[in-house]
């Protein structure tokens, strides 16, 4: 038997079932797209906040592991536990840093 027969036989049955073809995206189904959000893009910075850049430090994990859970107990974001640190150390070494 051809393939196309075969082809013509199972879609006959049902078992495959043909999907709804070729549309133009200009077209709108509003049934059928998605929905539109409100914009998620990052919020922006106020000159008064304080920068913060991602760096890529690598620490031992026992470090990082302690500093994770000194934040989650006290419920701070890491960054902010490994900021104040810093700070102190700094401060240790003469370093003045507000």
């Amino acid at each position: 038997m051809p393939k196309s027969n075969r082809l013509n036989e199972l879609l006959d049955k049902g078992e495959i079932k043909r999907g709804k073809g070729f549309t133009l995206s200009t077209e709108e189904h509003p049934a059928e797209s998605a929905l539109v959000h409100k914009s998620t893009s990052a919020p922006m910075h106020s000159p008064s906040e304080t920068f913060r850049p991602s760096k890529g430090f690598k620490l031992r994990s026992d470090v990082a592991d302690a500093c994770k859970l000194v934040a989650a107990q006290e419920k701070r974001k890491l960054y902010e536990v490994m900021e104040e640190a810093l700070i102190e150390y700094l401060q240790k070494h003469g370093v003045n840093i507000h």
